[in-house]
């Protein structure tokens, strides 16, 4: 199983344990809500499926190196997340967050299953806020190890709310 789906695996076991009324659970008045967390995560596959459907359609094969994208599993240091990737709130529920999740990967991989050529993943590449220029595959890598990094923040905020015994 690859990181991508190990993550999204991962992720979803998670999500199932949190109790409805912790949804809105932070750690800190500035930090994001367990909400918010699995909003952005669906925010970043969007942006990665929007760029990679453009990139294999229109974009020009670029060299590119590999980036240590393992590093995105790692919760510290804590990285701003770019603004079009910060969550506002849309979802009020885990149901419904983990609806728009299933949306977001079934898109990325209706894009994925349509490529004619798959050495394009490897020729395309955007940018990305810390490593820059990044492969398309590696971008897809990318998704496993950020949400991995997310389930543990999850797990922090959980603890963080579980009732003393």
């Amino acid at each position: 199983m690859s990181v991508f789906d190990e993550g999204r695996k991962e992720l979803m076991a998670t999500i199932d344990e949190i109790p409805d009324e912790q949804g809105q659970a932070r750690i800190s008045i500035d930090s994001w809500s367990v909400l918010e967390v699995l909003e952005h995560l669906v925010l970043i596959e969007h942006v990665i499926t929007k760029q990679s459907e453009y990139l294999i359609c229109h974009g020009e094969d670029t060299e590119t190196p590999d980036h240590p994208v393992y590093r995105s599993a790692k919760r510290y240091p804590v990285v701003d997340a770019p603004e079009y990737v910060r969550p506002i709130g849309r979802y009020k529920s885990k149901d419904e967050a983990k609806i728009a999740l299933q949306q977001s990967r079934n898109k990325l991989i209706q894009v994925l299953e349509e490529v004619d050529d798959p050495s394009l993943l490897e020729k395309r590449a955007f940018s990305h806020p810390i490593f820059g220029p990044m492969k398309l595959s590696q971008w897809i890598d990318f998704i496993g190890y950020h949400e991995r990094r997310h389930t543990d923040q999850i797990k922090e905020i959980l603890k963080m709310h579980r009732p003393s015994a």
